[in-house]
């Protein structure tokens, strides 16, 4: 489902169909990117992978806490490592699925790619806050795309607030606070 339905992005920004669907998602989809990005998620970051003889290894940067049998979704890896996979054994840093494809020679992965549960990131999708968070996001991220250097500007042409930078986060903060992930505070 994702945290923004479109027809409640439309209704905020009062533009009905004046916009492409596609031009519309597009800032939905940024916009919970960044959320959830911050969301607490059981994940693990994957920084080397192999495979051999329909075996594909990947290490990870800390111990990853996965079982044997669970689904877990690759993002970020590359062909043929990403997608959902079930794990078939496990050590303390890495963990196995099967995929069949050509032997590959193991290779670190700059930026780490990322391992989560699958199906975890829908856990969210029916948290108030949540959706609240990132449909705000969403119209920060829509006003910016609209205007002149991402300002919207008052009838006498004083500029307003710059939306976008560090501070996008900042002001919906509050609302996913009890979600957070511990690791995204670091910085």
């Amino acid at each position: 489902m994702g945290l923004i339905a479109l027809a409640d992005f439309k209704e905020v920004l009062g533009v009905g169909d004046l916009y492409a669907d596609a031009l519309l998602e597009s800032s939905m989809e940024s916009a919970e990117s960044v959320v959830l990005g911050f969301l607490l998620f059981h994940n693990a970051s994957i920084v080397a992978v192999s495979l051999a003889t329909n075996v594909a290894t990947f290490a990870t940067q800390s111990p990853h806490g996965y079982v044997i049998g669970q689904s877990v979704t690759i993002s970020n890896v590359g062909i043929p490592f990403d997608g959902n996979q079930i794990i078939t054994r496990i050590s303390e840093y890495t963990f196995q699925a099967s995929i069949t494809s050509g032997d590959r020679a193991r290779r670190l992965n700059i930026p780490s790619g990322n391992c989560i549960l699958t199906g975890q990131s829908d856990y969210y999708d029916e948290n108030e806050n949540c959706r609240t968070a990132a449909l705000m996001i969403a119209v920060d991220i829509w006003n910016a795309r609209q205007s002149a250097s991402g300002q919207m500007q008052a009838v006498d042409f004083t500029p307003g607030p710059y939306r976008m930078g560090r501070s996008l986060l900042s002001r919906v903060v509050g609302l996913i606070s009890e979600f957070r992930d511990p690791r995204s505070m670091v910085g």
